[in-house]
């Protein structure tokens, strides 16, 4: 581990192991009666594919283009932010690895095996970064579900004993800026092609590409 990992394990060690104490003793109380909720929360962060799916499906329409092309950029920022980079660099170990209580713990609610390092939270990031571009980009009357939706896939990790609080909160902060990075570039994409009078542009603002199948 890095040095920063270290500080990061004997700095935030109280506050980690008090939030997984609390988790397991939900699990423990409720008979597991959440598990497989959550289960399935962090099984769509897998690889970021629910997020990838869900981009791509706005591209097909008018109204919701920019929100997914906002979303994939913005997956593929945390990608770089996260993956490619932060976890490589600060090769902080998984909690389960690093302290008995926290493997018993882990085992309680099923030992979920995953690979690469802690820090930040990869599905977090996903989960923020898409949530965020779909928040900034959408219906403030209900776009705002895509954070709490950020917030759960968050919690879900630690539920798990997979990632330390702080892997999440870090998580969450570097989605949030993949997020808005995205919407500053599509915003400005947009502008750019509003401004040009071609085919290509005029079709990626106005067309509706499932329109292009129905027939006459």
């Amino acid at each position: 581990m890095s040095e920063f990992a270290l500080w990061l394990n004997h700095t935030f060690y109280g506050f980690d192991a008090a939030v997984f104490a609390f988790t397991h003793s939900l699990a423990e109380l409720a008979g597991g009666i959440f598990t497989p909720l959550l289960g399935f929360i962090t099984f769509l962060g897998e690889g970021g594919w629910f997020f990838i799916a869900l981009g791509v499906a706005f591209l097909f329409f008018q109204k919701t283009r920019k929100i997914g092309i906002a979303m994939l950029i913005a997956l593929l920022f945390g990608l770089v932010f996260t993956n490619l980079t932060l976890k490589n660099i600060i090769v902080r170990h998984r909690p389960f690895a690093t302290d008995a209580q926290f493997y018993e713990y882990w085992q309680y609610v099923g030992g979920v095996h995953v690979g690469e390092f802690s820090f930040p939270s990869g599905h977090t990031t996903s989960a923020m970064a898409a949530g965020f571009a779909f928040f900034l980009f959408g219906n403030k009357k209900w776009s705002w579900s895509a954070l709490v939706f950020a917030l759960l896939m968050g919690f879900s990790r630690i539920y798990f004993v997979v990632h330390y609080t702080t892997d999440v909160l870090a998580g969450l902060i570097v989605g949030s800026v993949a997020g808005a990075l995205a919407c500053l570039l599509v915003a400005w994409l947009y502008r750019l092609m509003e401004k040009q009078d071609n085919k290509t542009c005029n079709f990626l603002l106005q067309a509706d590409i499932l329109k292009l199948f129905q027939k006459k």
